[in-house]
């Protein structure tokens, strides 16, 4: 993955981002600091660029401050922890109940952020006259196994923005059990199943044969 992030660098009509998931592990929702990194990323880049109009730079800063406001707002109001029987006390009432618009905040807030998303990688791409901006998420899989199916089912909101294309980095066999532990399934590819209904595209690389990892050392030394 880095190789081809080095190729895409080189080439200069591809913005990159690379997010290790695996360092933000303890987060309850993964996309968040994601989200966060993308746009300082993006923000750090135009800020270097002399060549780019200020006016232009504090456009994308803008929508990465309605990016930061809406992530908190998701924070706050997930924050109050709703219950099942919260649900079906909410939802049996008036529909001015004010638990009810919480929720609808938290809704709401999440279509402003992937709306701001796509925002922000509009105008990153149009100020720097770049083709696509790809965002790497590279050790998905030493994320604990609920985390990584938490990555995966938070981001795809985000998956369908235009002109950016995600590309991760997975150990499928990680997520096979996991998934087939978790369901108690006894199929042997339901982990892969599961990751063929999120990634529209799968590369599997075939493990390294001794005789190669032995021959890399030898170069490398």
């Amino acid at each position: 993955m880095k190789f081809l992030k080095g190729r895409l660098i080189k080439e200069k009509d591809y913005g990159t981002v690379w997010f290790d998931a695996w360092k933000y592990d303890e987060e309850d929702n993964l996309w968040a600091p994601l989200m966060q990194l993308i746009s300082n990323k993006i923000d750090e880049e135009l800020e270097k660029d002399e060549n780019i109009d200020d006016v232009l730079k504090n456009k994308a800063k803008e929508i990465s401050k309605k990016i930061g406001k809406s992530i908190l707002k998701i924070a706050v109001s997930k924050s109050t922890g709703y219950t099942l029987e919260d649900f079906e006390k909410i939802f049996s009432e008036d529909s001015e109940n004010e638990d009810l618009k919480s929720y609808s905040a938290i809704i709401n807030a999440y279509q402003d952020l992937s709306k701001d998303f796509q925002d922000l990688v509009d105008d990153y791409l149009k100020i720097t006259e770049k083709k696509r901006l790809v965002i790497f998420l590279d050790d998905v899989d030493r994320c604990l196994p609920d985390k990584a199916i938490n990555v995966l089912n938070s981001l795809k909101m985000f998956f369908g923005a235009e002109r950016c294309t995600f590309i991760l980095g997975i150990d499928e066999d990680v997520i096979n059990d996991y998934v087939r532990n978790k369901f108690k399934s006894e199929k042997e590819d339901v982990g892969t199943n599961y990751l063929d209904k999120v990634v529209q595209l799968s590369i599997r690389l075939h493990p390294i044969s001794i005789r190669k990892i032995d021959k890399y050392f030898k170069i490398m030394l």
